[in-house]
């Protein structure tokens, strides 16, 4: 068993079929299981336009995929692995709000147990999450549960959720 499993912030997927690419992270996954959980992540509608469903194969690098979807699918393939520690970089990233917070909510449920380390520029559903530790130019500015960032008026955490509330 690996000992963790990344979605990096740009997915490659390989020339196989979608079945092929998100068994990579583990072999064992029904197709059901593959199913239900890219419908969790909001990409239902589009397995539901493949010609061959998960026996399709991708157009050279995932092209016909949006960024949106091309990076769900990505965290898909990251979250059907049993690595107890998960890297996800920039796992909403061109996702609208609702969307982003639907594939946080998935992420966390699917990882509980398990240690989650998500790295993002966008503050939203950060809050749902159990600690927060806030960089800026590599460096750590600061650490805490979302709710005692959020309390501090002078805190980077708390400054950004106002930014993304104007």
């Amino acid at each position: 068993r690996e000992a963790f499993t990344v979605a990096p912030q740009d997915i490659h997927l390989f020339v196989a079929s979608y079945r092929e690419n998100l068994q990579l992270a583990n072999p064992e996954t029904s197709d059901d299981e593959m199913i239900e959980l890219l419908e969790a992540l909001g990409l239902g509608h589009w397995l539901a336009e493949q010609p061959a469903g998960l026996d399709s194969y991708p157009d050279e690098g995932g092209s016909s995929l949006s960024g949106g979807q091309l990076r769900r699918f990505g965290v898909a393939r990251a979250l059907l692995s049993s690595a107890p520690i998960v890297l996800l970089d920039e796992p909403t990233e061109g996702l609208d709000e609702t969307t982003a917070l639907q594939v946080l909510d998935e992420i966390r449920q699917r990882c509980q147990g398990r240690t989650l380390l998500l790295v993002t520029h966008r503050p939203i559903g950060l809050v749902r999450l159990d600690r927060i530790a806030v960089l800026d130019a590599g460096r750590l500015q600061e650490m805490g549960t979302p709710q005692a960032l959020l309390a501090k008026p002078d805190s980077y955490f708390s400054a950004l959720n106002r930014r993304i509330a104007l």
